[in-house]
């Protein structure tokens, strides 16, 4: 009995369990647990890889929309942008002045009740202050249709140049706000669509 403590301790700290002919029977536990961690630290640098490409392709469709826009000034008709970003700027949402104002919404969450009161406040703001360009900032997986409707509606009979770019989900309700712009653009992360 005393000796079988110590096989225990031996068989769980060997590197593998051989055969006589030397080949592996299993790994032991340890190294086991060190495949798992590298494996999930590997994971950990694919996501972290991801995050940096998405945030590049952000900020990189961020500096052609502000390009696009300058550039629209200059040549309406001639406006063009990266494959990327899929045409970013929009060719006649564009008023002609030295410095474009672009006022954005922010259309994020569930569409709920409270969301119409600020989009209303906010679509009459940039009205009255004549921007050019009223560009929402979408990221929501839908919510009230009914408001949605509403928000629609606004949209629809908005004097302003209107835009949607999808940052990241533009679904159900959200969709339909979204087409109710005269554009729309999205990553090519995003979603969209009826879930």
């Amino acid at each position: 009995m005393g000796r079988f403590p110590f096989l225990f301790l031996f068989l769980l700290s060997a590197p593998a369990l051989v055969t006589p002919d030397g080949s592996a029977i299993a790994e032991t536990p340890s190294a086991q647990f060190q495949k798992v961690k590298d494996m999930i630290d590997e994971v950990g640098r694919e996501v972290d890889n991801l995050e940096r490409q998405a945030t590049d392709f952000v900020n990189q469709a961020t500096e052609t929309l502000k390009a696009a826009i300058k550039k629209s000034e200059a040549t309406p008709e001639e406006t063009s942008v990266s494959d990327s970003t899929r045409e970013i700027a929009a060719k006649p949402a564009i008023k002609s002045s030295s410095n474009p104002v672009v006022y954005t919404l922010p259309i994020e969450g569930q569409v709920r009740p409270i969301m119409m009161t600020l989009f209303q406040r906010g679509l009459k703001e940039a009205e009255d202050h004549d921007v050019d360009l009223v560009l929402l900032i979408m990221d929501t997986p839908g919510g009230e249709l009914g408001i949605a409707e509403e928000i629609s509606r606004n949209l629809l009979e908005c004097k302003v140049p209107t835009a949607t770019w999808i940052r990241n989900e533009g679904l159900s309700a959200g969709m339909l706000i979204a087409i109710s712009t005269q554009r729309t653009y999205m990553a090519d992360i995003s979603l969209v669509g009826d879930c």
